[in-house]
This record gives C-alpha cells, structure tokens and sequence, in this order.
C-alpha cells in the first residue's frame, strides 16, 4: 500500500499550515508530521533545522509539481519585504541553494532570485530542487571526536561499544525507490567495523581468558 512521502519541510507552524491550505484548497491529500528538536538544540535554545514535513502521496507529486510551479512564480514578485530571507547575506542565501534537503523549493527559487538582484551570476549558482526529487541524501561523518571516543570505549565498555559500532555499520534509512542507503559514510563505517572487531576479541578475552577457561 503507498505511504506518504515528505514533498516538503518548513521551519515554522505558519508556513507548513498556508502550504497545507494550499494543498487542501487544490484536493490534494496530505499529512503533516512534526519533528523533534535535538538535545544539543535543547540546550542551546536554537532550532536552525526545518521542524514540519508535509507529505503527500508519491503519485500526485507531478500534480503539486505543477501547481507549485505556477504559485512560486506569481509569489516572487509578491513577496512580503519582511520575509526572513531578505535579510540574509549572500553568503546564507547561497547555503540555502546549496542545502536543498533543509529548505523548500520556494525558499530555494526566493534565494537565487535575490542572489541575482545582487550581482551573481546565475551560471555560478545551483538549480533549486524539491524535497522528492533528492533520491539519496549524503551520508553523515561522525566527528573525529566521537571515533576517538570509540576506540577508547573498548577496554572500558567492550560490550557496549560492540552494540554502538553495529549500529554504526547498519544504520541506514529508506530511498524512495524503496531501496536503503547507508546513515553513515564510508570511512565512520570503516572506523565503526574496527572497533566492532577489536570489541569482539576483547568481550572474548574477558569471558574466555581473565575467567579462567584458556585456550
């Protein structure tokens, strides 16, 4: 049975509640799910990632496509001054292209738009893209702090750390062409598999050779 699929993410209630009338008003069938901040995000009092995903069912991504498409050309020039946009640098404004899976498409379009009002060259600047239309998003690297971390865990924590580097090595999420991808890249993975060994010997050497048993 098809699921829905995230067309787009917001940072506000606002803006995910006027897309969803804006699906609603064109009979397209949706869901709206709130994400969870993080703990460090907690801490600081900050929240720079996108809070709200509207999903809608993969079969009518064309249809909103187009009904997209027609909007976001006729809000461009509409567009309230004090959007929060206008007063990034170009600098930001050029994250926000290069960071499609953070910000929706018409954030995207606003972006270029005002980075050419601006002086740049439009050649120089990346294509705005929709949420769904990413197929893989770019693995994660974890800090070089936390690999040390994990190889020192090894003789403290032997049995946790084979839990944390599994983990590591299978951790994965779905693609829409219902295939996985990997949450970790290549080399976490490769520093993850490490230490699953060397967690491993030492768990044995603990149970077999400091009880007793021998070989």
């Amino acid at each position: 049975m098809p699921e829905f699929l995230t067309y787009s993410k917001f940072h506000t209630k606002e803006e995910t509640e006027e897309f969803a009338a804006f699906l609603d008003k064109n009979n397209i069938i949706f869901d709206i799910e709130q994400t969870t901040r993080t703990l460090d995000n907690v801490y600081i009092g900050e929240d720079p990632d996108p809070r709200f995903l509207v999903k809608v069912m993969p079969e009518q991504f064309d249809q909103v496509d187009k009904l997209m498409e027609e909007r976001t050309q006729e809000e461009l020039n509409h567009v309230n001054p004090s959007y929060y946009l206008f007063h990034f640098s170009n600098c930001e404004l050029r994250d926000v292209l290069s960071d499609p899976e953070e910000w929706n498409y018409f954030d995207q379009l606003l972006a270029k738009k005002l980075l050419k009002e601006r002086g740049e060259e439009e050649m120089k600047l990346p294509e705005p893209v929709m949420i769904h239309e990413m197929d893989t998003v770019k693995p994660s690297r974890l800090a070089t702090g936390w690999v040390v971390a994990g190889y020192l865990m090894i003789p403290l924590m032997p049995f946790l750390s084979v839990i944390a580097s599994v983990m590591l090595l299978f951790t994965n999420r779905p693609k829409k062409d219902g295939t996985k991808q990997y949450f970790y890249d290549g080399p976490t993975r490769a520093h993850a598999l490490v230490i699953l060994v060397l967690s491993v010997l030492y768990s044995l050497y603990l149970v077999f050779i400091r009880k007793g048993y021998g070989f």
